[in-house]
Formats: structure tokens, C-alpha cells, sequence
């Protein structure tokens, strides 16, 4: 456990600010599944790092940010960020095994949260992507030529599902029209 600072609690297994509503560690780092629960508002910095053996996380609808490194080389498969996420910081999921993501609407920023993951389906609820920052520029999501996620995988097998009003949209895309599969997130998997 690496606390941030000596003002925290511990609660089912999780260290917390001394608010409780930021996730900075866990008691046991050989953790294979974690529930944060409801009021958790920030996974704070490197907050399972060394979890080597987690492969399952539930998320919170509380949850407004996923911080620094902080699920940096778990074991995860998938993940479904729920709505009222709005940021994800760099290296969120460094090497954490991830191929099945799943973007909320609500998302804002999202730096290159999956560097190093061998993403091959992406499941994005976002409808305004002229409201979705990267790297804290001005320009839209749309307009930034560089691919948000750093190191993604081969945009020939890569799977994007987008709503399906905004598939011509994420096809014509500089980055995303790279991707031979966009498909409707409607769309019954093959």
C-alpha cells in the first residue's frame, strides 16, 4: 500500500482520503476483484498499483475521475467506465491487460489512459464529441489528429462501437477512420 498522505482511512479493503471519497490505496495488493462503492468520487494515483492479480472492478456512478497510473499493471479484461465519469488521466490503465473498454457520455478528458493495452472493442456513448478534450487542448476531439490513446492497437482488427447516429462521423474521422470496423453500438456482436 502506498498512501498518499497520513490522513487516510480504511474501509473493505480500500485506503480513502480522510474525506472517504478518494480511493488512494488497498490494504492487500493481491486483491483479485474490487466493488468501490457508491460516494467514491476520484481513484486517486497509482491507487492499484502492484494488484498484479485484479481482474474485475466495479465503478461507482459517484466516480468523477480515474487518476494517474491507477489501475497501472492489474490484470483487467474489460471495463465499463459509468456515466458521471469525466476524466481520465494518463496511463489509467498502463499495462493492465485491457481489450473490451467502455466509454461513458459524460467523458470530458481522456489523456492517453490506455498506453500499452491491446484494446479490441470499444464501446463509446459519447454523442457530443465537441465537448470531449484531450490533453487539455481547445481544439474538439474532432480536430485533434493525434490518436488519444497513445500506443492503440492495429486499427484493422480493432472493434469501435459508436452510437449509430455517429457513425459516418467517427468514419470520416482523421484517427478513427483509420479503424476498418465502426460499427452501431446497437449493433447484436457477430
Amino acid at each position: 500500500m502506498d498512501k498518499q498522505n497520513d490522513k487516510t482511512i480504511e474501509k473493505n479493503g480500500l485506503v480513502l482520503s480522510e474525506d472517504g471519497k478518494i480511493v488512494v490505496g488497498v490494504v492487500d495488493t493481491s486483491i483479485t476483484e474490487v466493488i468501490i462503492p457508491e460516494g467514491i468520487e476520484a481513484i486517486g494515483d497509482y491507487a492499484f498499483k502492484g494488484c498484479r492479480q485484479l481482474n474485475t472492478v466495479n465503478l461507482p456512478y459517484s466516480l468523477k475521475k480515474i487518476g494517474f497510473g491507477a489501475f497501472v499493471g492489474t490484470h483487467l479484461k474489460e471495463i465499463a467506465i459509468p456515466e458521471g465519469v469525466e476524466e481520465i488521466e494518463e496511463a489509467a490503465f498502463y499495462d493492465s491487460g485491457l481489450s473490451v473498454v467502455s466509454l461513458p457520455s459524460t467523458l470530458k478528458i481522456l489523456e492517453e489512459a490506455f498506453l500499452g493495452c491491446r484494446i479490441s472493442s470499444m464501446y463509446i456513448s459519447v454523442r457530443n464529441l465537441e465537448s470531449l478534450k484531450i490533453y487539455g487542448q481547445k481544439e474538439s476531439f474532432l480536430s485533434n489528429e493525434r490518436m488519444p490513446w497513445g500506443n492503440f492497437t492495429r486499427p484493422n482488427w480493432t472493434k469501435i462501437y459508436v452510437p449509430s447516429d455517429m457513425v459516418d462521423t467517427y468514419k470520416k474521422h482523421p484517427v478513427f477512420g483509420r479503424f476498418e470496423h465502426i460499427e452501431d453500438i446497437t449493433q447484436p456482436d457477430e
